[in-house]
């Protein structure tokens, strides 16, 4: 393993596990998420169903909803939010409280209708590209990918420390230049034309495919020989 994500190291940043890192069609691996943890203070990546069973599988029933500070949601496809109504129902009907979710300003308006009505359950903070979003020890920034719907990239910072996360978009260098800036990039990988290719990305410099991996995958890919490699589900890493 690359040192970027050792999971023994002890000195800065912070840690994210693999909660899924099959794409929207999967039969081997839950959807792509991510919990990032500092501080005894954790940061939600995606809300796919079952969401508490995901949390409970990948950190050996040590995390639950109860233990989550907010959540930062990357676009409203099924794959990536399917588990966020539910998550509000337990917040509102179980916990009776609230937490911050936090998304790119042009999938807020998307948030607040019909069905979903999120501001029901979640205090909705958003930003336009490249502004700084805060969640306890986290600094959160989106940028628009090209998506059939509306779709954040993300960056993450804390602990002097920065995750790239691509969320759902075609190969696109401009997008590439603003996550090569992270200490550590994941970037999604698929076959369709909405998705990128392991082909595309096996053109980029070596210094950069040495800090990337690829998660929201389709079954059965193929990296042997590649270059490249695949996050592990319920794998705990340092950023």
């Amino acid at each position: 393993m690359s040192s970027n994500l050792d999971p023994e190291a002890a000195d800065g940043g912070f840690t994210f596990v693999t909660l899924g890192m099959g794409d929207a069609f999967s039969a081997l691996h839950y959807s792509a998420s991510l919990l990032c943890e500092r501080s005894g203070f954790r940061l939600l990546v995606d809300c796919p169903h079952p969401i508490r069973k995901i949390l409970r599988e990948a950190t050996a029933g040590s995390v639950d909803i109860a233990d989550i500070g907010a959540i930062a949601l990357t676009h409203l496809h099924p794959d990536h939010a399917s588990g966020i109504e539910l998550f509000g129902y337990y917040l509102l009907y179980v916990l009776q409280r609230r937490i911050p979710l936090l998304m790119h300003a042009a999938v807020l308006e998307q948030a607040r209708q019909p069905p979903l009505l999120l501001d029901r359950y979640f205090d909705l903070f958003s930003a336009d590209d490249d502004r700084a979003l805060a969640a306890g020890p986290f600094e959160v920034r989106f940028r628009r990918t090209r998506h059939m719907v509306p779709t954040g990239a993300l960056r993450i910072a804390a602990g002097g420390r920065t995750l790239g996360n691509s969320s759902d978009t075609p190969f696109d260098p401009a997008l590439i230049s603003w996550l090569e800036t992270a200490d550590v990039v994941l970037h999604e990988c698929g076959s369709s034309q909405v998705h990128t290719p392991p082909s595309q990305l096996q053109t980029l410099p070596a210094p950069l495919r040495e800090r990337l991996w690829l998660f929201h995958v389709e079954d059965g890919l193929d990296l042997a020989g590649s270059g490249l490699r695949a996050l592990v589900q319920g794998q705990r890493y340092r950023v």
